[in-house]
This record gives C-alpha cells, structure tokens and sequence, in this order.
C-alpha cells in the first residue's frame, strides 16, 4: 500500500495516537482532512503541521444545528 501523496480523511486525528499518525502521514506528502468534535485541538492540530489542507469542527457543527431546524 503507498502511503504517500493522497488525500486522507481523518476523524479525531487532532490528539493522541491519532494526531500522531497524521502527522507522520504529513510528513509522506499527504494531504491531510482532519475532524472531531474539539475545535481548540483541531486547531493546534493545524497550526503544528503545516500541510494540512483542511480541518473540520466547527463547520460541522454548524451544518448539523442547520439541519435539525
């Protein structure tokens, strides 16, 4: 499996062993697609790796209080 140069989707890769496995998939050139539910994690998460593409929280959110109306 080539582990490097995609696009991953990760749920909860902003702590833990998570945050540590995207940041190695980082590293490999990925572009990396974070979520989960702690937007201050998220955006550390962001701010220490720098090839992340996208991180989803709070838009999220939005979208779900969206719908439930």
């Amino acid at each position: 499996m080539d582990l490097n140069n995609n696009t991953i989707l990760a749920t909860g890769g902003g702590t833990g062993i998570d945050f540590a496995l995207v940041r190695q998939l980082a590293v490999r050139g990925n572009r990396v697609i974070i979520c989960g539910r702690q937007e201050s994690a998220l955006a550390k998460a962001k701010a220490a790796i720098h090839s992340f593409m996208l991180s989803l929280g709070h838009q999220l959110k939005l979208r779900a209080s969206a719908s439930s109306r």
